[in-house]
């Protein structure tokens, strides 16, 4: 019983849906025929306004997707450099404790130490100490003054010879970095010392502090 009544009404709504659309309809018929094309037009480009919405919004994932994939697939993890610290002492331009990176050479510290100072027992240095060698964490380098070491003697020190020195040889002596450097071996050849002054290759205070480190 229950189920004819429910046929019954679905029946009738129906018939009503219908009734309602033909009236909507013949309304419509009534109205100019240039403010029907104005709706049906306006309906047209509604729809095709959403379905490409639906295509940019269809679109825009895809990428986020891509990009979220790729960003995933090229991030790597970064590690923090190992951080040494290793103290230079003794006949050094500016003796104290430095930050070297883990391949550091003992080299490269007496450079951060602005070389050896112009009473550096050079012989000493060239004979005993490998420049090579590399750094160890808390390291210390003591670099001894002439006279400290046994048969020391500041005659029998050896000079620099501007003209065929490497480049590390000349970036340890007292004031003379990495540039100044450059301009030594681009100045070649010497006829003597005094020529690093009037080439203008050093100026007058460095030149007086390495003028008996340095020979031809």
């Amino acid at each position: 019983m229950v189920f004819v009544f429910s046929a019954c009404h679905i029946q009738y709504m129906a018939k009503k849906q219908q009734t309602v659309f033909h009236e909507y309809l013949s309304e419509i018929r009534k109205l100019p025929k240039s403010i029907v094309i104005l709706f049906t037009t306006s309906l047209l480009l509604g729809g095709i306004a959403i379905i490409g919405l639906l295509v940019i919004h269809s679109i825009n994932q895809k990428l986020q997707v891509s990009v979220s994939t790729n960003d995933f697939v090229i991030t790597k993890p970064t590690t923090s450099p190992v951080r040494l610290f290793v103290d230079i002492e003794g006949a050094v331009e500016t003796p104290g404790v430095y930050e070297v990176t883990e391949s550091s050479r003992l080299v490269d510290a007496l450079k951060l130490a602005h070389g050896l100072s112009s009473q550096a027992d050079r012989n000493y240095v060239a004979h005993t100490f490998n420049l090579a060698k590399k750094l160890q964490d808390e390291d210390k380098l003591y670099i001894p003054f002439i006279g400290e070491t046994q048969d020391s003697d500041q005659t029998q020190q050896t000079t620099v010879n501007i003209n065929t020195a490497s480049r590390t040889e000349l970036e340890l002596l007292p004031g003379i970095g990495s540039v100044t450097t450059e301009n030594i071996i681009d100045h070649r050849p010497y006829a003597d010392v005094y020529e690093l002054v009037t080439k203008k290759v050093v100026g007058q205070k460095i030149f007086d502090r390495i003028k008996n480190l340095v020979g031809i």
